[in-house]
């Protein structure tokens, strides 16, 4: 497994099509011709990642949202 840099600058891919169905997002991956759905905080990263985003941004956004806690 490779471990994730903090720092790096993480964009959604150009090549997915999405579609909210009900309580999911349905995501199709147009590369691959393999769909996933999303649930809950995944739904609101997703769309986060329409724009560059780092870790700590990630985190923060989520933190805002209280969606995760800080760590103790």
């Amino acid at each position: 497994m490779t471990a994730i840099n903090p720092a790096s600058v993480r964009l959604r891919s150009n090549g997915l099509s999405s579609r909210k169905v009900g309580g999911e997002l349905v995501v199709l991956d147009f590369n691959s011709s393999q769909y996933f759905t999303i649930r809950g905080s995944g739904i609101f990263l997703f769309e986060l990642l329409q724009e560059k985003r780092n870790r700590e941004e990630l985190i923060a956004a989520l933190l805002a949202r209280r969606v995760i806690q800080p760590a103790a």
